[in-house]
C-alpha cells in the first residue's frame, strides 16, 4: 500500500524538528458502499451533512450531501500498555479521542479492532459516559485514560472515549477504526482532554500545530514526487504560514461539492478567499494575503494544485 500522505506534527524540541506520521489511502465509505451496491439507499436514507455543524449565520451555501464518506487517509496510534493498534481517521471537523472497545456488540466494533482494557496494565476510568454526532454515523460509550503513543510521542493518562455502541451500517464499511479528532478543545464532547492538549501538556509539542501534505498520486506513481524531510517538510509553492496571533474557536473548509456561495446578505465586505481544489473558505472581514491562514487551508503561491492544510488546535 503506497503511502500518500504525510501528517506533520510540528515539533519546536530539536530546533524545528518534525514529526511524520505515515497515512495510507484505503478505500473510502463511499466506494466500498458503491461496490456492494448499497450506497443509493443509504444516501436517500441519511441526508445530514457534517457541513451543518458549522453554521455561516445568513451565508447561504449549497453542497453535495455526505462529503464526510470520502474520508480515505488513515494513519497508526497505539493505546495502552503494552500498546493495542488502530488505524484511525485523522478528523479536522471533531476534536474527541475514540476507538472501538471490547464491549460494543455491534457489527461497525466487531468487524474493527477493539481496545481491552483488561488488557492494558496503565488504564483507568471514571465511567464518565458519551454521546457522539457525526455526518455520517453516531455513537455512544465511555471515557477511559491510558497511554497515547503516536509515532516517538507518548502521552500518559490520555482521555480517549471507548464506543459501546455504533448503530447503523456506514461505520461498518469504514476501514478506520477510530477517529483522532485534531480541532479545537472548543468542540470536545463533554470537555474531554483532546490529543494534541495532551501532548502539549505533557511537553511533546510546544505548540498545538499541525499540516497534512497530500501527495499527488500521479507524481507518485511516476517516481517524481519530492520526498518530505524535517528541512523539507512540503513543497515551497504549497506552504503558507500560520498567523502569529493565537485561534481560540474553529476553521471551516466548506464541502468539497460546494457550488453556491451568496454573499449579497453579509453585513461585512468580503475581501479575500482562499481556495483549495473546489473547496471555499470565507476568511474575516479585512484579511487578506497571510491572514488566508485563519481559515486552516494552504493556498499555494504559485501554479498547480494545493498541497498543504494547515490548523492549529489551541
Amino acid at each position: 500500500m503506497k503511502w500518500l500522505v504525510v501528517v506533520l506534527l510540528c515539533l519546536q524540541l530539536l530546533e524545528a524538528a518534525v514529526l511524520k506520521v505515515p497515512l495510507k489511502k484505503f478505500k473510502s465509505i463511499r466506494e466500498t458502499m458503491k461496490e456492494k451496491g448499497l450506497l443509493g439507499e443509504f444516501l436517500r436514507t441519511h441526508k445530514y451533512d457534517p457541513a451543518w455543524k458549522y453554521r455561516f449565520g445568513d451565508l447561504s451555501v449549497s453542497y453535495e450531501p455526505m462529503a464526510y464518506m470520502d474520508a480515505a487517509y488513515f494513519g497508526e496510534i497505539s493505546i495502552g500498555t503494552p500498546p493495542q493498534n488502530f488505524l484511525v481517521l485523522f478528523d479536522t471537523g471533531s476534536s474527541n479521542l475514540w476507538v472501538p472497545s471490547v464491549y460494543c456488540q455491534s457489527q461497525a466494533c466487531t468487524s474493527h479492532s477493539r481496545f481491552n482494557p483488561s488488557e492494558s496494565s496503565t488504564y483507568s476510568t471514571n465511567g464518565q459516559t458519551f454521546s457522539l454526532q457525526y455526518g455520517s454515523g453516531s455513537l455512544t460509550g465511555f471515557f477511559g485514560y491510558d497511554t497515547l503513543t503516536v509515532q516517538s510521542i507518548q502521552v500518559p493518562n490520555q482521555e480517549f472515549g471507548l464506543s459501546e455502541n455504533e448503530p447503523g451500517t456506514n461505520f461498518v464499511y469504514a476501514q478506520f477504526d477510530g477517529i483522532m479528532g485534531l480541532a479545537y478543545p472548543a468542540l470536545s464532547v463533554d470537555g474531554a482532554t483532546t490529543a494534541m492538549q495532551g501532548m502539549v501538556q505533557e511537553g511533546a509539542l510546544t505548540s498545538p500545530i499541525f499540516s497534512v501534505y497530500l501527495s499527488d498520486p500521479v507524481l507518485e506513481s511516476s517516481g517524481l514526487g519530492p520526498p518530505l524531510t524535517p528541512s523539507r517538510a512540503a513543497p515551497p509553492s504549497s506552504t503558507l504560514q500560520l498567523p502569529g496571533k493565537p485561534l481560540e474557536q474553529t476553521w471551516n473548509i466548506l464541502t468539497p461539492f460546494t457550488k453556491t456561495l451568496p454573499v449579497s446578505n453579509l453585513s461585512r465586505k468580503v475581501t479575500s478567499w482562499a481556495r483549495v481544489g473546489l473547496s471555499t473558505c470565507l476568511p474575516e472581514a479585512g484579511s487578506g494575503g497571510e491572514r488566508r491562514a485563519e481559515c486552516g487551508v494552504g493556498v499555494p503561491t504559485t501554479r498547480g494544485p494545493p498541497r498543504c492544510q494547515h490548523h492549529s488546535g489551541a
